[in-house]
Protein backbone atom coordinates (compact mmCIF):
# COMPACT_ATOMS: atom_id res chain seq x y z
CA UNK A 1 0.00 0.00 0.00
CA UNK A 2 1.10 3.70 -0.43
CA UNK A 3 0.98 6.34 2.39
CA UNK A 4 0.47 10.21 0.93
CA UNK A 5 1.38 13.28 2.65
CA UNK A 6 2.35 16.63 2.37
CA UNK A 7 5.68 18.26 3.91
CA UNK A 8 4.29 20.89 6.50
CA UNK A 9 7.73 21.69 8.27
CA UNK A 10 11.93 22.03 7.69
CA UNK A 11 14.58 22.49 9.92
CA UNK A 12 17.70 22.01 8.57
CA UNK A 13 18.08 18.34 7.28
CA UNK A 14 15.18 17.07 8.68
CA UNK A 15 11.75 17.31 7.24
CA UNK A 16 8.22 16.72 8.60
CA UNK A 17 5.29 15.16 6.59
CA UNK A 18 1.91 15.29 8.03
CA UNK A 19 0.12 12.14 6.61
CA UNK A 20 -3.86 13.00 7.12
CA UNK A 21 -4.80 9.24 6.95
CA UNK A 22 -2.71 8.24 10.21
CA UNK A 23 -3.48 11.84 11.90
CA UNK A 24 0.67 11.90 12.60
CA UNK A 25 3.88 12.89 10.78
CA UNK A 26 6.51 10.91 9.73
CA UNK A 27 10.38 12.55 10.19
CA UNK A 28 12.68 11.92 7.35
CA UNK A 29 15.97 12.90 6.90
CA UNK A 30 16.90 13.82 3.52
CA UNK A 31 20.48 11.94 1.95
CA UNK A 32 20.53 13.01 -1.33
CA UNK A 33 20.69 16.47 -2.67
CA UNK A 34 17.00 16.92 -3.48
CA UNK A 35 15.65 20.06 -2.97
CA UNK A 36 12.56 19.61 -0.93
CA UNK A 37 9.91 22.82 -0.12
CA UNK A 38 6.90 23.02 2.08
CA UNK A 39 3.47 21.81 0.65
CA UNK A 40 5.23 18.90 -1.74
CA UNK A 41 3.27 16.16 -2.07
CA UNK A 42 5.47 12.74 -0.96
CA UNK A 43 4.91 8.93 -1.59
CA UNK A 44 5.98 5.99 -0.20
CA UNK A 45 5.58 2.35 0.46
CA UNK A 46 4.02 1.36 3.88
CA UNK A 47 6.44 0.59 6.91
CA UNK A 48 9.17 1.97 4.96
CA UNK A 49 12.30 2.35 7.92
CA UNK A 50 15.88 3.19 7.75
CA UNK A 51 17.17 4.11 4.53
CA UNK A 52 14.61 4.05 1.49
CA UNK A 53 13.40 6.22 -2.03
CA UNK A 54 10.13 8.37 -1.32
CA UNK A 55 8.49 9.78 -4.39
CA UNK A 56 8.22 13.95 -4.22
CA UNK A 57 4.49 13.74 -6.69
CA UNK A 58 4.94 17.70 -6.66
CA UNK A 59 8.13 17.64 -8.71
CA UNK A 60 8.46 14.40 -10.49
CA UNK A 61 11.32 12.83 -8.75
CA UNK A 62 12.76 10.43 -6.34
CA UNK A 63 14.57 11.65 -3.12
CA UNK A 64 16.81 9.26 -0.94
CA UNK A 65 15.92 9.63 2.68
CA UNK A 66 16.60 8.09 6.18
CA UNK A 67 13.02 7.21 8.05
CA UNK A 68 13.68 8.96 11.48
CA UNK A 69 10.04 8.15 13.04
CA UNK A 70 6.65 7.20 11.86
CA UNK A 71 3.16 8.15 13.34
CA UNK A 72 4.34 11.12 15.73
CA UNK A 73 1.87 13.53 17.02
CA UNK A 74 1.76 17.19 16.97
CA UNK A 75 2.70 17.43 20.70
CA UNK A 76 6.22 15.70 20.01
CA UNK A 77 7.06 16.91 16.65
CA UNK A 78 9.31 19.99 17.91
CA UNK A 79 11.38 17.46 19.68
CA UNK A 80 11.51 15.00 16.79
CA UNK A 81 12.27 18.10 14.80
CA UNK A 82 15.72 18.75 16.58
CA UNK A 83 16.97 15.70 18.03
Amino acid sequence: MLTIGVVERINQDRIAIWVEEQGSYTIIKLRSPAHIEQGDVMCWSDGLEGSCTYWNATKGWNAEVSVQNHDVSIDLLRQQLIA
